[in-house]
């Protein structure tokens, strides 16, 4: 059987930084639309707090509906590979005998 090399790249480093970019900049446009007067009460932190996290997962559930997909594409792609090299191996042993 044919070895299959398969190479990643570790982004985890990534993610985690676009996160807390994404996270600093909800933050920061929050504070810039909330009044600068100082009687902003705890429920509107509350609710600046779940739209931000909100926010966050219905990016975070693209991503992840991506990479899902990418991953069924290559799993498509695998076997069509390997299906090619399985009769080839087939020919060349000759297991029908």
């Amino acid at each position: 059987m044919p070895s299959i090399k398969t190479s990643y790249r570790d982004r985890t480093q990534e993610f985690l930084s676009v996160a807390e970019r994404l996270k600093k900049s909800l933050s920061s446009a929050s504070n810039a639309a909330s009044p600068s007067s100082g009687s902003s009460t705890k429920s509107d932190a509350t609710r600046s707090a779940v739209a931000i996290q909100s926010e966050f997962n219905k990016r975070a559930s693209m991503i992840g509906y991506g990479i899902h997909q990418s991953s069924q594409k290559l799993a498509k792609l695998a076997k069509r590979e390997l299906l090619p090299s399985l009769f080839v191996i087939n020919n060349l042993y000759d297991f029908d005998d």
